[in-house]
């Protein structure tokens, strides 16, 4: 499985690179950073936990099911 460190990292660039999006579409963004055409089950259950992670350490923030980065 992919470090944490490198899953959050990827996580901010696909919120730089494609704005606020649902999670999703973060999920799926995010997948695509590290060159998956789509999402499988484990890579999909791994990264949300990331992004839930993200979300209670408040480096990510979630409006209306909105997710962007806590900066912009």
């Amino acid at each position: 499985m992919l470090p944490h460190r490198e899953v959050d990292a990827a996580i901010l660039l696909a919120i730089a690179n494609n704005g606020p999006m649902t999670i999703d579409e973060l999920v799926r963004a995010t997948a695509y950073v590290f060159g998956f055409q789509k999402a499988g089950s484990l890579i999909a259950a791994a990264i949300r936990k990331r992004i839930d992670v993200m979300l209670v350490a408040r480096a990510i923030a979630s409006t209306d099911g909105i997710v962007s980065r806590m900066d912009a």
